[in-house]
């Protein structure tokens, strides 16, 4: 098998642009404000639809000052075959929680784009509503560095850290 020479952040921006930028507090869908099929660019003060969030169900508890806190509702369809969460919904979440606190301190013309996210799960989430305290530990010019803890039931049941691109919007 061959494999690429690019990282697969740069993919990401290339194929996505800048995706991960500002959502707001509360329920994530967005109905209006959504990008015109024919628009290939915006402002990066507007909102975007965020899809996958949506279909997660997350929910922006509380964002600015370099941290966020996002939640999610559990729901059956987030269980793996042994009857407990997939720890791909707590990645999921400790990914746009983190995603979520970076964006209050960018500048109005930069986005944000996750370049890895290392997670370690503590324990077993059950039958309970996720919980993701996300903070910013240093934000550079062009990397930030950021760490999450995810909790179900009030235990902490995963801790990530991640390194995301900072970069300028394409107008």
């Amino acid at each position: 098998m061959l494999y690429s020479a690019i990282p697969c952040w740069m993919i990401y921006l290339a194929t996505f642009k800048g995706m991960h930028k500002p959502y707001t507090t509360g329920s994530l869908s967005h109905k209006s404000n959504r990008m015109n099929q024919d628009s290939t660019a915006q402002t990066a003060s507007q909102e975007r639809p965020h899809p996958f969030a949506d279909l997660l169900g997350l929910t922006v508890d509380s964002r600015g000052n370099g941290k966020c806190e996002c939640s999610l509702k559990f729901n059956e369809k987030f269980l793996n075959p042994n009857d407990i969460v997939h720890g791909g919904v707590i990645y999921s979440l400790a990914d746009n929680g983190m995603g979520g606190a970076l964006q209050s301190v960018l500048d109005e013309d930069e986005l944000c784009a996750t370049i890895e996210l290392k997670i370690t799960y503590l324990h077993a989430a059950g039958h309970h509503d996720l919980l993701c305290k996300s903070i910013v530990l240093k934000k550079g010019r062009r990397v930030a560095m950021l760490e999450s803890e995810i909790y179900s039931g009030g235990k902490m049941v995963a801790k990530a850290t991640g390194s995301f691109a900072v970069f300028h919007a394409k107008t």
